[in-house]
């Protein structure tokens, strides 16, 4: 289990539990954006006596306690995922005098965010120095950093899922995903030299 992940649960005053440990074993080790039905036939492979309603109320614990994130797509079933993975002070490191991990991610929040506001007809200022400067994080604020990330881009998919968009709406949401390419590739590079 990701020491971050133990962290927390030991925070959240939830017991390591054979069940709970399972979810979390698939959760961090099956790829992001599982279906809890998947969760649960992946962990039944490692648990084979694990039913259905315990993968479901530890998902729901977890999600409570802040360790896992539910994801709602519209029309779809909810997906899981751990918040596990790098820690503010390794987020916060600059590497090679590069920016940081943090400030690659808020850089990439910011830009996200005003295509959502430019789609949706909305005024945004935007603010390129500004996106760059925050270099350090608190585990707190990079919990909060990570949200912020992936609440975006889900406002971005349902946006570009949405029919009759201008085209200059559609065209700034494909120049921002490839602009996002761009920086997950340095944050994947940086992210490597981190750990």
């Amino acid at each position: 289990m990701h020491p971050v992940t133990e962290g927390r649960l030991k925070q959240a005053g939830l017991r390591l539990t054979q069940p709970r440990l399972t979810v979390l074993d698939v959760l961090e080790n099956e790829g992001k954006h599982r279906e809890a039905e998947f969760i649960w036939r992946a962990a039944q492979l490692r648990l084979p006596t694990l039913a259905r309603q315990s993968v479901y109320d530890n998902l729901n614990a977890l999600v409570a306690a802040g360790i896992v994130r539910r994801i709602e797509p519209a029309g779809s079933p909810a997906l899981y995922e751990t918040r596990a993975g790098l820690t503010a002070e390794q987020a916060s490191r600059r590497i090679g005098g590069t920016s940081s991990i943090a400030a690659h991610v808020l850089h990439t929040t910011h830009y996200l965010k005003m295509s959502n506001a430019h789609g949706r007809g909305q005024a945004f200022e935007a603010d390129w120095d500004g996106s760059w400067a925050r270099q350090v994080v608190t585990e707190e604020e990079w919990a909060g950093v990570q949200s912020d990330l992936v609440d975006q881009k889900t406002l971005l998919l349902e946006l570009m899922s949405q029919h009759g968009l201008p085209d200059d709406a559609v065209l700034g949401a494909i120049a921002n995903i490839a602009h996002a390419a761009f920086h997950l590739g340095a944050i994947r590079q940086l992210v490597a030299a981190a750990e």
